[in-house]
């Protein structure tokens, strides 16, 4: 059997591909995550927050020979922790990334962390953040004295994130993705944004949208990867596991 590791379109994608020939079990974080998997006779989905020995566990449990991490690229704690139960377990790993193009826009700046994102933000007073919410206390100084956008997922745990840090409803934007070029134009637009801030990952519609209305956009790079077997595409993938078999 095959775990997919799973937190994104991406990640239900790759589950549902590899389900046309092998049995796939599918874990995600949340139980919302699991709700989205499309289960049949070859597909599972299991949710839960997974550390060194849960993870171990639903591996030796349900019998897995391959490890197909296709998390979200800053999702770095579960790789990390997957990659190296694999060695321990004599499971392969495979990292499923899709490629993310280099922006070439002339307001488009990146930067290393959260904290540099920050620092260039200080330079503008109507700041859209479509960051998700693991890091948004990173910038608590600039919601407590700039005008800040937030977009994150329409879950109670990130509304609950959002208040403790007195973010006032107004600036709460609750939607799942993904976001078109066109939806994205329009938020920006509506909530006068004079620079976005996101992850690299999923920018083409970002970008688009920042290129439209001319604001800045300011791009946090994507951690370094963990392992050796890395794959970009579904074919690809299905050849690197069929050289595991």
């Amino acid at each position: 059997m095959i775990l997919v590791l799973s937190g994104t379109s991406v990640g239900r994608k790759v589950a549902d591909a590899l389900s046309r020939k092998y049995k796939v079990l599918v874990s995600t974080k949340t139980e919302y995550g699991k709700k989205l998997i499309n289960e049949n006779k070859n597909l599972k989905a299991v949710y839960g927050e997974l550390d060194r020995e849960s993870l171990k566990s639903l591996i030796l449990k349900n019998n897995i020979k391959v490890i197909v991490d296709a998390t979200h690229p800053f999702a770095t704690i579960i790789s990390k922790i997957a990659f190296s139960v694999s060695k321990e377990l004599n499971v392969d790993y495979i990292r499923y990334l899709e490629e993310e193009e280099k922006v070439s826009y002339e307001n488009a700046v990146y930067v290393e962390n959260h904290n540099q994102a920050k620092e260039k933000c200080h330079d503008f007073e109507n700041i859209f953040l479509t960051i998700g919410t693991k890091d948004l206390a990173v910038y608590k100084d600039l919601i407590d004295s700039k005008n800040v956008f937030v977009r994150v997922l329409p879950t109670l745990d990130s509304i609950k994130i959002c208040e403790d840090l007195n973010i006032l409803p107004k600036n709460i934007i609750a939607m799942q993705g993904p976001f078109s070029k066109e939806l994205n134009y329009i938020l920006f637009k509506e909530t006068e944004a004079q620079v976005v801030v996101t992850k690299e990952s999923n920018l083409f519609e970002k970008v688009e949208a920042a290129k439209r209305l001319g604001i800045h956009l300011i791009i946090v790079k994507r951690p370094k990867e963990v392992g050796r077997k890395k794959v970009s595409s579904i074919d690809e993938l299905m050849r690197v596991i069929k050289d595991a078999e």
